[in-house]
């Protein structure tokens, strides 16, 4: 299973990512979805048109509707249980919420964002992964997305830090997306995981 990796987008989306993810089984956004003048919904409507696509709130997100904007999810997908949300820092400089997260769940991967620096580590049997910033430029760092490998269990019980792929976007992010004149949820967001077992 391909997982798609997506953070800190702030109203944009990218074009690009049609292609880039085009493989992918699924898609998790580790928040900051939207903009003060963004509606988040379209800019995850817009990614469920590639993969089912599943969200976490990002401090920016605070007027999204709790239910799909959690502040954190935990996701079971081929056999690999994986804690999805915004702040958590990578070790082991993690926030004391996010550590709280990994000792109530003792998830395989952590999947978060807000840094807007992309990066990995493997910390204690777990895997970090940052998938940096997929929305405007920042303090002259990369945009960048991720792709995450699920292997079988039968092949190997600890994730990798081989199993992830960054992609970098260009340097000049497209323009926001405009407000939205409407409040009504997509009918397109799909926003239950899903399962395909014809490919890894």
């Amino acid at each position: 299973m391909r997982l798609g990796l997506v953070s800190d987008t702030h109203g944009v989306y990218d074009q690009a990512l049609s292609t880039l993810l085009t493989d992918v089984h699924q898609i998790l956004h580790a928040g900051d979805v939207g903009h003060k003048d963004t509606d988040p919904h379209d800019i995850l409507s817009k990614l469920s048109a590639i993969a089912p696509t599943l969200a976490v709130r990002g401090n920016v997100d605070t007027g999204a509707p709790t239910d799909l904007f959690p502040e954190s999810r935990v996701l079971v997908l081929s056999e690999w249980k994986v804690l999805l949300l915004h702040v958590c820092g990578m070790p082991p400089k993690i926030t004391p919420a996010c550590q709280e997260l990994v000792t109530m769940h003792r998830p395989d991967a952590v999947v978060f964002g807000h840094s807007h620096k992309h990066g990995i580590c493997q910390h204690n049997g777990v895997l970090y992964i940052n998938p940096g910033s997929a929305g405007p430029a920042r303090f002259k760092l990369p945009r960048t997305v991720a792709i995450l490998r699920l292997p079988s269990k039968a092949d190997t019980t600890v994730l990798s830090c081989d199993l992830v792929s960054f992609i970098t976007l260009d340097a000049k992010a497209p323009s926001r997306i405009a407000a939205s004149k409407s409040n009504k949820r997509t009918a397109l967001y799909r926003c239950k995981p899903v399962q395909k077992k014809t490919r890894e």
